[in-house]
């Protein structure tokens, strides 16, 4: 369990430096902070599944990744820099917003094969951003 809730520590670490740290540009920044935040949601589903990590833990990290793909969404759609990313970075984000809620349910459910799958499903969207450049 130690390991578990040190690994999310450390990814929750991540992700606030992510969002705080400068980039060239805002896009790049933006796809940071979702690639962060895919990568929050991949280890949440992981902890779940092993059932060593506290779930009101796990549930507040998702909470605290969901207001945060939403913000950065909202902020990707108004960038005024065209990026052929742009597009990609959008359909990731909402993709992981999508996946947010049924996370949630089989986090706080302990639902061990929905969480195998989500998890499956979230692993791609954090390589995808990965090939565009924007972890």
């Amino acid at each position: 369990m130690a390991g578990a809730l040190a690994s999310l520590a450390c990814v929750c670490t991540l992700a606030a430096c992510a969002s705080s740290a400068p980039a060239p540009h805002e896009l790049e920044r933006a796809g940071g902070t979702v690639y962060s935040q895919a990568q929050v949601m991949v280890l949440v589903a992981e902890a779940a599944m092993r059932g060593d990590a506290p779930r009101p833990a796990l549930g507040v990290m998702l909470d605290d990744a969901a207001q945060t793909l939403d913000d950065e969404r909202q902020k990707i759609a108004g960038l005024t820099e065209s990026d052929p990313r742009t597009p990609a970075l959008l359909r990731v984000a909402g993709r992981l917003q999508d996946a947010m809620p049924p996370l949630m349910a089989a986090t706080e459910s302990g639902d061990r094969g929905r969480l195998s799958r989500l998890h499956a499903e979230l692993e791609p969207a954090a390589t995808r951003l990965e090939r565009l450049g924007l972890s």
